[in-house]
């Protein structure tokens, strides 16, 4: 492990492109991207162990405390040039005054921010935030951010639809007081058959008491139509205080009909082991329940931000089940892929070390070629390379071997609060992966810090 020790001026260079994130507009207006700034990287030029880990683009934080990195999202081509696009956002930006929260939408191509989205006060927009599907129909990709705010009786918390094409508005709802209501958005998919698709949105306080120091809701997941908005259909927990909407997302096809299903979390099940349910899109009957296996620490973050198809891992034809769970073990935390053709336990990935919190990550597609989807996994306090410096692996889905890893060697940047596919933004042949880094902003010692970054060499098969 080499240290780092004190500040490294960079500037742009044709290896690495260095970029502030800009000061925003109002929420729906695109602002006219700025030219990258010559910055101070704090802790050095290179944040990786590995030298085959290769930093495209380094981006960081507005202020102290924003949680610049909290969630990434890969949109897709929203303006049709290629490469894909992606969200970074800083839901508790104002962190000291208004906390309005902010999203970062960034071209794929240049690097640069095309839209940034700011919340009214008090509300954390960007707690979560994920691919829409093309909602208006208008065969132009669009995104969805949530805006829980707090659990609060005064306090109603958003979901908000964006157009792909010029970040505009499309739909807009919100949740009953005290809800969390946008605890977890994502794409579900056209579940109603209609061409357009639709958005699943988790309010996981949802049937709290009114009045209560502590939520003890069941928690709702609601599919809304993409088309007009409307509520298609609605799940509650299954009981008082298990918290469903904790995490969200959609799946192919789980039981052969054709349609889209939908994948919630209940994280605090179970005397908060937590659960996870794959519905029906056509209903919103269950057809798979998914539960952690022993041994079992009420953790309560089974599913929480991380509940989502994770491509044909096993490949069967049926897409499989990501569920990330990152302070199991008493903070080891666990990761798993379940079978979405019969709810069974593909993978288990478990920490390197005591205190890893494993658990952040998605499914992605076949990077090593071998006909089975792969995935990413974070342990975003893993001291592999510093103290809380971070970890990820790229792993197999064939057989969970490691094809590729990102080791963090910056003292306490917490290196993989998120991570994901961004797919080959560059063009060379080699896909990029979003890679976020929150804590020094969360130890009030830096802004927050996101990579995007590839590796050197092809994985092995």
């Amino acid at each position: 492990m080499r240290s780092k020790k004190g500040p490294i001026l960079l500037i742009s260079l044709v290896a690495l492109v260095l970029i502030l994130a800009v000061p925003a507009l109002g929420a729906g207006n695109q602002p006219v991207p700025e030219q990258p700034d010559t910055v101070i990287f704090p802790e050095g030029v290179d944040p990786f162990v590995e030298r085959q880990a290769k930093v495209r683009r380094a981006y960081q934080g507005e202020n102290v405390f924003d949680a610049y990195g909290w969630v990434g999202a890969n949109v897709g081509d929203l303006n049709g040039d290629g490469p894909n696009e992606y969200i970074i956002t800083a839901p508790f930006y104002q962190a000291f005054d208004t906390q309005e929260g902010r999203a970062y939408v960034y071209s794929g191509r240049t690097g640069l921010p095309i839209a940034v989205h700011t919340g009214n006060p008090g509300e954390r927009l960007g707690f979560s935030a994920a691919a829409a599907g093309d909602v208006n129909g208008d065969g132009v990709l669009d995104y969805v951010l949530g805006a829980p705010s707090l659990f609060d009786p005064d306090a109603h918390g958003r979901a908000i639809v964006y157009s792909g094409a010029d970040h505009s508005v499309i739909h807009e709802w919100t949740g009953e007081p005290a809800a969390f209501f946008g605890s977890a958005v994502n794409a579900a998919g056209d579940v109603n058959g209609d061409g357009y698709d639709d958005v699943v949105v988790g309010a996981e306080f949802a049937g709290s008491t009114p009045g209560a120091s502590f939520p003890d809701g069941a928690g709702r997941i609601t599919v809304f139509s993409g088309a007009d908005g409307s509520v298609l259909w609605s799940r509650d927990g299954l009981q008082d205080g298990d918290w469903l909407g904790s995490g969200a997302g959609h799946v192919a096809d789980a039981n052969g009909d054709g349609v889209p299903d939908v994948i919630a979390a209940a994280r605090a099940a179970d005397s908060f082991n937590g659960r996870a349910y794959v519905y029906s899109g056509v209903d919103g009957s269950i057809i798979h329940t998914l539960a952690p296996t022993a041994p079992l620490s009420n953790s309560g973050t089974f599913g929480r931000f991380f509940a989502r198809g994770a491509g044909d891992v096993d490949a069967d034809g049926t897409e499989d089940v990501f569920i990330g769970d990152y302070r199991a073990l008493n903070g080891d935390g666990r990761a798993y892929v379940y079978s979405g053709a019969d709810g069974s336990v593909i993978h288990v990935f478990d920490a390197e070390a005591s205190g890893d919190s494993i658990g952040p990550g998605r499914g992605i597609p076949d990077v090593n070629r071998d006909g089975h989807a792969d995935v990413i996994v974070a342990g975003w306090r893993s001291s592999a390379g510093a103290t809380e410096g971070g970890k990820v692996w790229v792993r197999s889905g064939a057989d969970g071997s490691i094809l590729h890893t990102a080791t963090g060697e910056i003292e306490g940047d917490q290196l993989g609060v998120d991570a994901l596919y961004l797919g080959d933004i560059s063009g060379d042949g080699r896909p990029e992966y979003l890679l976020t880094a929150v804590g020094l902003d969360f130890a009030g010692e830096d802004v927050g810090h996101a990579y995007v970054t590839t590796f050197k060499t092809a994985p092995p098969r």
